[in-house]
């Protein structure tokens, strides 16, 4: 009774119109993360995701899984060509170790090799990659598997291939002899390869990329 003389009998549509208000209100002090600027993210939530610029590491990565499906599209089997050995894939761990570990900011200079040689970058992943400079300079570590179909003349032992690929030898040689440490050459260099496969006869031959013509490559 004390209700209804202070307050009154309240019909439904203004029942209605209580709860149609307190509705709005709460969409308009919606403070979920969802619906804040990320400049008013605040700093308890630091694993959330910011709009960061994309690392330079991700990109080379991102941008050779890709390159790596247009690959699989094409076949290159056919004479000269036996094998094509791709370590993009299966000496993937390594390779990425690799990018992670020395391209994180832009460099000045890149030296550019033609494609992997069959005891370097095969083994390794890693461009010039003779298996005793990753190992021991370099210090990049990484499981390599096997190609889908291998050369019984160019075996692949990964990093533990005692065979020395002689340009590596002499490139990470020369560079480890003016650098105390490797992160002081990649300061303001990188190593990357211009192609990513290797190409060879029956007998283990190499066949470079330059003499390889159009016409033998088709999908």
């Amino acid at each position: 009774m004390l209700r209804k003389k202070l307050f009154g009998n309240p019909s439904t549509n203004s029942i209605k119109e209580e709860n149609k208000r307190r509705k709005t209100d709460d969409q308009t002090l919606d403070l979920s993360v969802k619906n804040c600027e990320v400049a008013d993210i605040s700093k308890y939530f630091p694993n959330l995701d910011k709009s960061a610029p994309v690392k330079i590491e991700d990109e080379i990565i991102r941008l050779q899984n890709e390159l790596n499906k247009v690959l699989r599209t094409l076949n290159f089997l056919t004479p000269p060509i036996s094998f094509v050995y791709n370590p993009l894939e299966y000496a993937l761990r390594p390779h990425e170790n690799y990018v992670r570990k020395f391209c994180t900011s832009k460099k000045k200079i890149l030296f550019v090799g033609m494609n992997p040689g069959p005891y370097g970058m095969c083994q390794t992943g890693v461009p010039f990659g003779d298996p005793k400079w990753v190992k021991e300079w370099l210090r990049i570590e990484g499981e390599v598997f096997k190609p889908d179909t291998e050369c019984p003349e160019r075996k692949i032992l990964g990093l533990e291939s005692s065979r020395k690929e002689q340009s590596g030898d002499r490139f990470w040689g020369y560079f480890a002899s003016i650098s105390n440490e490797p992160e002081e050459f990649f300061k303001n260099s990188f190593v990357y390869n211009f192609c990513p496969l290797a190409f060879m006869k029956k007998d283990g031959c190499n066949v470079t990329p330059n003499e390889i013509k159009d016409a033998q490559v088709y999908n």
